[in-house]
């Protein structure tokens, strides 16, 4: 840790027994106590959000010469800070001292509450396929309304989809969540084509489809 901040420094006196040569003496020795503060950074696997979870390792290495005097223990190390933070929550922590009390190995598990996420995005464009899908068991003559059903779907799953992945961190690699929305994507797309393909099928059927008869404009006879 190359930036350290001393933020409070505590001595405490004890009386302990020393042996200096072959006599035996009393003599005060000053134990003395500090915290110390830093900041790091940790990256974050955003693959399988918002279902992911997070571990942040630090490792606190002692500074020049001192690690040859000194000991580090970390296995009695607490976490003190809040639990539940902005976007997760602390799930675990743990702190290991390393080989020959060298180092110390900090692990932080970070979660994520989903429930936010759930309201927001999963239900809605649930809802809106679940309209799309309804589609199907219109009527064939109400070919209108149920093109316009879906496209409105794709308008709306659109804009979610782009408001969104605004809102999420830019990465190279495809999150969960974009998968997510590019198959609520898909299914008004392909209702419209397969809504499309009955419809020209029922019209190269001839006049004698209930479509074809009520599609073609009504001539006046004088």
């Amino acid at each position: 840790m190359d930036a350290k901040v001393n933020a409070m420094d505590s001595v405490a006196a004890a009386n302990d027994l020393v042996m200096l040569g072959s006599a035996l003496e009393v003599k005060s020795i000053r134990l003395s106590l500090r915290v110390y503060s830093t900041r790091f950074l940790c990256d974050f696997d955003m693959r399988f959000y918002p279902f992911d979870r997070q571990k942040c390792s630090v490792v606190i290495v002692p500074k020049g010469n001192s690690g040859h005097f000194i000991r580090l223990s970390g296995g009695d190390s607490t976490y003190l800070g809040p639990v539940d933070l902005t976007q997760y929550f602390v799930a675990n922590f743990s702190s290991n001292a390393g080989s020959n009390g060298s180092t110390i190995i900090v692990d932080l598990v970070f979660g994520r509450r989903i429930l936010s996420t759930t309201l927001t995005t999963y239900v809605p464009t649930l809802l809106i396929c679940v309209v799309s899908f309804s589609t199907n068991y219109f009527k064939g003559h109400f070919f209108e309304a149920i093109v316009t059903v879906n496209l409105t779907s794709l308008l709306v799953l659109a804009t979610l989809f782009i408001g969104v992945s605004n809102a999420l961190p830019a990465t190279a690699y495809v999150k969960m969540m974009d998968i997510w929305l590019i198959v609520c994507l898909g299914v008004p797309f392909v209702e419209v084509l397969l809504q499309v393909r009955g419809f020209c099928m029922q019209l190269i059927r001839g006049p004698s489809c209930p479509i074809a008869t009520r599609s073609r404009p009504r001539t006046r006879s004088r």
